[in-house]
């Protein structure tokens, strides 16, 4: 991003928090912390493994993760700006990464494929199995 752009120092001062938002999964550890002055510094006790999401939400749940890659970009960032942990993040910024990377990045289009996939399959199942 450039600097000249108004938006720099809110993204900047958040990088975190967007990084977070737009995310397709978490990062799960035991995480060790370090006390004393200085930087952040962790230390990672056995694994690190990564949790992800189904492709659709269970039990009425906000999508999360890829499951926001799922649906529309606008939707999808509205439920990311109404998250708590995303109260720093500006709409604005938070819209455009999710098209940058619904534009540029295959997960996203990976995953937008299997719900396409999924969806014809329910499809198939409701006219094999009318109720």
């Amino acid at each position: 991003m450039n600097p000249n752009n108004p938006d720099y120092k809110k993204f900047h001062d958040n990088i975190r928090s967007y990084n977070s938002a737009v995310s397709f999964a978490s990062m799960g550890a035991k995480v060790v912390d370090f006390s004393g002055g200085g930087p952040y510094v962790f230390k990672v006790h056995g694994q690190i493994y990564l949790c992800t999401s189904r492709i659709q939400s269970v039990n009425g749940q906000a999508p999360q993760y890829a499951q926001l890659y799922v649906i529309g970009s606008t939707q999808a960032t509205e439920i990311r700006e109404n998250h708590p942990a995303n109260e720093q993040c500006n709409i604005r910024i938070l819209y455009q990464i999710d098209r940058f990377f619904r534009q540029h990045n295959r997960l996203s289009d990976t995953y937008r494929m299997l719900r396409e996939v999924e969806s014809q399959n329910q499809t198939k199942q409701a006219r094999m199995f009318p109720s």
